[in-house]
């Protein structure tokens, strides 16, 4: 996670949030 002060939850946080979802995923199903 990032130390950044939590200003605006925008599609900056919210597309960033949603891609570690999904790398995380994507890594969890692939090992």
């Amino acid at each position: 996670m990032r130390a950044r002060p939590p200003r605006r939850l925008s599609r900056s946080q919210a597309g960033v949030t949603l891609i570690e979802m999904l790398v995380t995923t994507v890594i969890f199903l692939i090992v």
